[in-house]
């Protein structure tokens, strides 16, 4: 009787520790996801900030417009970036390096969107109108898709190999177009694009919220913020480049 007593005792042990460690587990992934989604609102804002403040003086839009090699600067430093923040974990987990790295990474996309922006506003009539319809349909898309990667039981983190297949494909495509110039071509690759950085924008939220087979550990919040960062961007600009393809009166 003693030991079965015992046994017991033991078992409720075993089962308050496991609840514990449940209940702690939980709380470390949210504290990681609430800091991840809280740089990714920063990175957002900052972008969305100073791309309508390009756009609202003349002078900053023309200069944007015209300095190409600004733009072209600004995106070399930010890939430079991610390759030594990917190819080097411990680039993104070390304080403050991870932050300056961070920041410097956000002011340089946040040119090349602001940029993009301001030569399809000069080059073209309605270019304004295509930038709101265009962010309009990222602010849905991004929404939309991160639902259903919240509700989804569908696993697509395991994607990923397939996922770089078709980025192969994509640039494969990209170099073609480059070599034989077609607006039919440039069409089919921006919507191939778009449902890339779609797919993207599931399989990095599911990377992030954690409750599939793979997933971002505690200390990779930073690159959690790029990753869906990137995807964000990626679609507004392919969004806004399909709209000017189509629809753009210059």
């Amino acid at each position: 009787m003693q030991r079965d007593e015992e046994q017991i005792k033991i078992n409720k042990d075993d089962h308050q520790t496991q609840a514990e460690f449940i209940d702690s587990s939980l709380s470390s992934r949210l504290g990681f996801i609430q800091k991840v989604y809280s740089i990714l609102s920063f990175q957002l804002f900052y972008t969305a900030a100073f791309t309508i403040l390009s756009l609202s003086l003349p002078a900053m839009r023309e200069f944007e417009a015209t300095q190409v090699w600004l733009l072209v600067l600004a995106s070399i430093t930010a890939l430079v970036i991610i390759c030594s923040l990917f190819c080097y974990p411990k680039n993104a987990r070390k304080v403050p390096k991870n932050y300056i790295l961070l920041s410097t990474f956000t002011v340089c996309e946040g040119y090349v969107v602001s940029a993009i922006c301001c030569n399809v506003a000069t080059e073209y009539e309605n270019g304004i109108d295509l930038i709101f319809i265009a962010l309009s349909m990222t602010v849905l898309m991004t929404f939309g898709l991160t639902l259903y990667a919240c509700t989804t039981k569908d696993d697509f983190t395991i994607c990923t190999g397939l996922l770089w297949s078709l980025v192969i494909c994509l640039f494969m495509l990209i170099i073609f177009s480059i070599l034989f110039p077609s607006r039919l071509l440039q069409i089919l690759i921006s919507v191939f694009a778009i449902f890339l950085y779609s797919v993207y924008v599931i399989v990095d939220t599911q990377l992030i919220i954690g409750d599939k087979r793979h997933a971002l550990q505690k200390d990779d919040y930073i690159l959690g913020a790029i990753i869906l960062y990137v995807d964000i961007v990626m679609l507004f600009i392919e969004l806004l480049k399909l709209l000017v393809i189509l629809f753009g009166k210059k």
